[in-house]
């Protein structure tokens, strides 16, 4: 019996749960914002380097649907709840400010 299981996929790699923990930061920092990906269409932002080479800090992904965010686990669980092609809110803090979009999920490969 053959199944098939569809994992869908935001786009993003994350950073190490300790070290948003070690900025202060609720939630999962996006290191890294995958080319075409869901989050990169949506206009997610990964860590950049500013003046004087400080390091500017990724949005914190709160929050994917009715999901609350806190750790990458939080975020693996709550990407299981949907489909690929299914349209979810994405909560995060750039800039100390609450943002959101909206994200069509990929099928994960």
């Amino acid at each position: 019996m053959e199944h098939n299981i569809q994992i869908s996929e935001v786009g993003i790699q994350m950073v190490a749960d300790n070290i948003a923990v070690q900025f202060g930061v609720k939630g999962v920092i996006v290191h890294k914002v995958i080319p075409g990906s869901p989050a990169d269409k949506a206009g997610l932002s990964g860590i950049s380097s500013g003046l004087n080479n400080n390091i500017l800090l990724g949005d914190g992904a709160i929050k994917l649907g009715k999901f609350v965010i806190d750790n990458s686990d939080d975020l693996l669980t709550a990407r299981e709840s949907f489909q690929p092609n299914d349209s979810v809110k994405i909560v995060t803090i750039r800039n100390e400010k609450i943002k959101e979009f909206q994200i069509q999920l990929a099928k994960f490969i």
